[in-house]
């Protein structure tokens, strides 16, 4: 009855992520983790090896040799692997995701160096002796700053 219960148990949840990611619509963030859940808990908590059964040696073999006569083992692999790849197809969608973002915050972040460089020079463009000044002074701390970070990462590497 034991190995019945586990080789359905593990068909089922088979037949659930084969339904579910045949499907797109009901494949949500959600479903996906829901079965890998359910599958997970059928592996850790519903699935009995053959030393847990009995420790006696005859009913113990017994069990396996009905494992494998039902082929419980292979569909829980089949299982497992299924999990592993629900879960690299959310990785690469995550990935894909965050590097949709990362593209925004990069647009973002050129057209706000664009806009601090025309800005800039209409400061400049002023010709107001204060602003060539904090220009040329902030321009001379920037270069010494970039000089030393450059020196400092050459020692470091030599």
């Amino acid at each position: 009855m034991l190995v019945m219960y586990q080789k359905y148990e593990s068909m089922n949840i088979n037949e659930k992520i084969h339904s579910r990611y045949m499907k797109a619509d009901e494949r949500t963030p959600a479903s996906v983790r829901d079965l890998k859940q359910e599958a997970l808990n059928l592996i850790a908590y519903e699935t009995l090896a053959p030393s847990q059964i009995s420790r006696w040696n005859n009913v113990s073999e017994i069990y396996r040799n009905l494992l494998d006569l039902t082929g419980v083992n292979e569909t829980i692999a089949e299982v497992k692997d299924k999990i592993t790849l629900l879960t690299d197809e959310q990785d690469r969608r995550d990935a894909a995701r965050d590097n949709a973002i990362s593209m925004v915050i990069t647009v973002f972040g050129l057209v706000s160096i664009i806009s601090a460089i025309l800005q800039t020079v209409d400061y400049l463009d002023s010709r107001s002796p204060v602003m060539w000044v904090s220009f040329i002074g902030s321009l001379a701390v920037v270069l010494v700053f970039g000089i030393y970070l450059g020196m400092r990462w050459t020692r470091k590497r030599g």
